[in-house]
């Protein structure tokens, strides 16, 4: 069995987004506007703190001890939860780093440095989760073009054979098209965490109000309810990845709305909080 060229295209774009889309990313915006490397390696470092220690306690003690057939018999529930539990972790670790930011980190700095941070939160996402899980059936789908599916197969010791087997047949039954869905959910989800940054950035510094933070924490509740319903069986993926858009793109569109009403309220009042973190006009950055 041959996996086809199509599909291989589609992984290798996934990849290409999930793995190295954070890097060039990060690139791209040191060279334009001027991102320091700080902010994306916190950025990192807090998501796996608050979503991948803290959260996980949560889920391991609501998920399976108190609740165990919470997926199963009330999969809106799960979803409001799970939406629910990562807005407050992330939204709350991303506040908590900006905080420690603006006291050790003493350089002045503006919305570059919210991004860097989305850029690291989104990135370090990515990589973990659905980006290696991608790049690992690319490089299975070329190997099985390459040596034969049944010769590689049979190269494993016995209790692997089986697991690579059905990795073969998933890649083999999808879409080719659906392989390309796992970038394209990346790319919504890494602008997600950049406009998020921007905002938490924006209550934190005080250029909007603070209770801007549980806003934050809504708009990714909203963002994860979609998943949420889809691990439950409750949403197609198309539905899923429409929410998704949807989401990211009310997400950039609060922030831009927010830092351009922040700017003109600076623009009126020299003296204001945004005076001693100057910020470079990204909204008109082509």
């Amino acid at each position: 069995m041959m996996v086809s060229i199509a599909s291989i295209i589609c992984l290798a774009a996934s990849a290409l987004i999930a793995v190295g889309g954070p890097f060039i990313l990060f690139f791209v915006t040191r060279a334009r506007l001027h991102v320091r490397f700080i902010p994306v390696l916190i950025g990192a470092v807090t998501f796996i703190v608050f979503a991948g220690v803290f959260e996980q306690i949560l889920h391991g003690v609501v998920l399976f001890r108190l609740f165990p057939r919470l997926i199963s018999t009330l999969p809106f529930v799960y979803a409001l939860y799970g939406a629910l539990a990562a807005g407050v972790f992330e939204e709350l670790g991303r506040a908590c780093a900006f905080l420690m930011l603006r006291r050790s980190h003493r350089p002045a700095e503006g919305v570059e440095r919210a991004i860097g941070y989305g850029i690291g939160h989104g990135g370090i996402e990515s990589l973990l989760g659905q980006g290696l899980q991608v790049l690992n059936e690319l490089i299975l789908a070329i190997m099985a073009n390459s040596v034969g599916a049944s010769q590689l197969i049979a190269s494993l010791s016995a209790d692997k054979q089986m697991v690579v087997e059905q990795q073969l047949q998933q890649l083999l039954a999808n879409p080719s098209i659906s392989w390309l869905l796992f970038g394209f959910e990346r790319a919504c989800s890494i602008s997600f965490h950049i406009a998020a940054s921007v905002i938490v950035w924006m209550a934190v510094s005080g250029l909007i109000r603070k209770s801007w933070i549980v806003g934050a924490i809504l708009l990714h509740a909203l963002s994860d309810f979609g998943a949420g319903l889809y691990q439950a069986n409750a949403l197609p993926i198309w539905a899923t990845e429409l929410w998704a858009i949807a989401v990211a793109l009310l997400t950039i569109g609060v922030a831009v709305r927010l830092y351009r009403a922040s700017r003109r309220k600076s623009a009126a009042r020299p003296d204001s909080a945004e005076a001693a973190e100057p910020a470079p006009d990204v909204s008109s950055a082509g």
